[in-house]
């Protein structure tokens, strides 16, 4: 996946955390992503909850194979 250079305001693009696991497989965890300023929210593939007040994406009931890497993608819009 290329990554970006640089962005316009309203340019929109993918914005990824790789969570890695190098133990036992893990269910049931959250992650909890606070978007940098000048980074709005658009959307998400993933099921998700977003607190427009503080900015932040939250995936919940998450589960990772022993040694397992997951993705976790939203769109956003740079303001």
């Amino acid at each position: 996946t290329p990554k970006l250079v640089y962005a316009i305001p309203g340019d929109q693009f993918d914005y990824t955390l790789t969570v890695s696991n190098s133990g036992v497989a893990v269910n049931g965890f959250t992650v909890k992503d606070y978007l940098p300023v000048g980074l709005d929210f658009v959307s998400s593939p993933q099921t998700f909850t977003y607190d427009a007040a503080t900015n932040t994406v939250t995936w919940n009931n998450l589960n990772i194979a022993a040694n397992g890497t997951l993705a976790l993608t939203v769109k956003v819009k740079y303001v």
